[in-house]
Parts: structure tokens; sequence; C-alpha cells
């Protein structure tokens, strides 16, 4: 796959798992990303429309890290939550009983 279809096909991939909220898929193409620039880098000088692909696949990434950011102080504030309200989660677990917990 040449530099440019690469570029494309890297950006539909990103969009695709950032409107699945699909982690698995991001962290992996996060890694194929690291592992990809260099290569390109060496492949020399960019042609315009890798330019404006490469800016597109930029503009992914970045939504990307807003999207993993915005998902983390999420589930940040849910989990403060939680441990906020530890003793009444313990005291409700240890008031019920096997029958309630698979009710």
């Amino acid at each position: 796959m040449n530099r440019h279809d690469a570029l494309v096909t890297f950006a539909a991939r990103l969009n695709d798992a950032c409107l699945a909220s699909d982690w698995t898929a991001l962290a992996e193409i996060d890694g194929q990303l690291a592992a990809s620039l260099p290569q390109w880098l060496a492949e020399g000088r960019w042609t315009p429309a890798e330019q404006v692909a490469f800016a597109r696949l930029r503009v992914g990434h970045r939504a990307a890290i807003e999207l993993c950011a915005r998902r983390s102080d999420e589930l940040a504030v849910r989990l403060n939550g939680m441990n906020a309200h530890k003793d009444g989660w313990l005291a409700y677990a240890a008031d019920g009983t096997w029958e309630d917990l698979h009710a």
C-alpha cells in the first residue's frame, strides 16, 4: 500500500474506532501509527495529496485523544462517586443474600 493510501486507511480506521468507542482498536491503531510514521518519513518528500491525507489523519488522531480524555474524566468521576459511597455499597452487599445478588 502506498503512503497516501495508508494515511487515508488509517484515518478511516481511526474514525470508525472512535465512533464505536472501540478502545482495543484505538490502542492497536495508535501503535501501528507510531511504528509507521518513521517508515513514512524515510520514504522522502510528501506529495500535496499525502500532506492533505496526513492533515486529516492528524485531525482524527486529535479527536481520538479528546475522546479518550473525556471518557477517562467521566470514568474518574464515576469511580470517585463509587469510592465516596463505598461504605453504603459494602453495607448493602453485607445485608443482601446470595439469592438477592442473582435475582
